[in-house]
């Protein structure tokens, strides 16, 4: 990804900034002194981006717990939503929606699939799946395609079932998906943090194998860049700036971090010939997993690398435990 394309500002920077050094470039949130200079984003735009995110849990809610008390901006947040009390002005939660299409078939795979189509989902064990149509996150995409590196961000944090649920007649895929490109054509999600933080950083390395042979983070081949832009930033950018660097560089180390231990968790299982071809394939902890891809989330809107991501925390009959949250048991 080049840095050299877009509206030049007078410090020769594009409005989608890169951080650039050994092959290899870096996306930057955005930061207002560089805008300062009148650059404009994609298609004309000013300011940060907008982004949508959908976030799916399964098995469904206890719903008193979620819904706040009155309307308007007087509300009342409730029980579950107390974490959000501190930017409670920016906040809006929408009551009395309602999926008039989920209303019937099996509690889990009919509703997850439709999370984001609306549509019927048609009962299937897997030759002529439909889940009525293409869902919201992927239509948002296709209007902003070509806006950013990546044009959306499907993620997961289990992996994703196959086979048949006999018991009730439905194709097991409906419960681990919820993003489709079209009614028969699910968007497979990442559920791996190693690999959503190669597609969102690491493939900006030109293709150059040593880059990763010598194992060197990808934050210090970009480091020298950096320092040179600090000097051109205001005070409040540079700690904006610092701040995402080493939110970028603790990604990639817990990343690492949870690839060793899931090796660890492997070899006491595993034949020497086994040994040879050891690659971990998954986090070993779910928690840890899970946090990382809301950060990698996160980073992917604060550098414009992508608007739109679809997240399941959880799939549909999931028997994942969320003891590790407060209030859960």
């Amino acid at each position: 990804m080049s840095g050299q394309s877009g509206p030049v500002g007078r410090r020769g920077r594009t409005r989608r900034h890169f951080l650039r050094s050994a092959g290899v470039s870096l996306g930057l949130p955005w930061l207002p002194s560089l805008a300062s200079s009148g650059l404009a984003g994609p298609a004309g735009h000013r300011g940060q981006p907008t982004c949508v995110a959908f976030l799916h849990f399964p098995n469904g809610v206890w719903q008193p717990d979620w819904t706040p008390q009155g309307t308007g901006h007087d509300y009342l947040l409730s029980k579950t939503l107390q974490p959000l009390s501190a930017v409670r002005q920016h906040v809006a939660v929408l009551t009395g929606l309602d999926k008039v299409h989920s209303h019937g078939g099996d509690g889990h795979y009919a509703k997850t699939a439709n999370f984001l189509t609306g549509m019927p989902v048609r009962k299937t064990m897997g030759s002529d799946i439909s889940a009525g149509g293409i869902s919201v996150d992927q239509l948002i995409a296709s209007h902003w395609k070509g806006q950013t590196p990546v044009n959306s961000l499907v993620v997961g944090a289990e992996p994703m079932r196959g086979g048949v649920d006999r018991g009730v007649g439905y194709t097991a895929l409906y419960s681990s998906c919820i993003s489709w490109d079209s009614a028969s054509r699910p968007v497979t999600p990442d559920v791996e943090p190693r690999a959503v933080f190669e597609r969102l950083f690491e493939s900006r390395i030109d293709g150059d194998p040593q880059l990763r042979q010598r194992g060197r983070r990808l934050l210090d081949l970009v480091l020298q860049d950096a320092r040179r832009m600090r000097g051109n930033l205001g005070r409040d950018d540079v700690y904006k700036l610092d701040e995402y660097l080493d939110a970028v560089r603790t990604v990639e180390s817990r990343i690492e971090f949870s690839e060793q231990q899931a090796a660890e968790l492997q070899v006491s299982r595993l034949s020497p010939e086994q040994l040879a071809q050891l690659k971990p394939e998954f986090s070993a902890d779910f928690r840890d997993r899970l946090s990382m891809m809301l950060d990698l989330l996160v980073l992917a809107f604060q550098t414009n690398t992508t608007r739109v991501c679809s997240m399941m925390l959880g799939n549909g009959v999931s028997s994942q435990s969320f003891h590790f949250l407060e209030g859960v048991t």
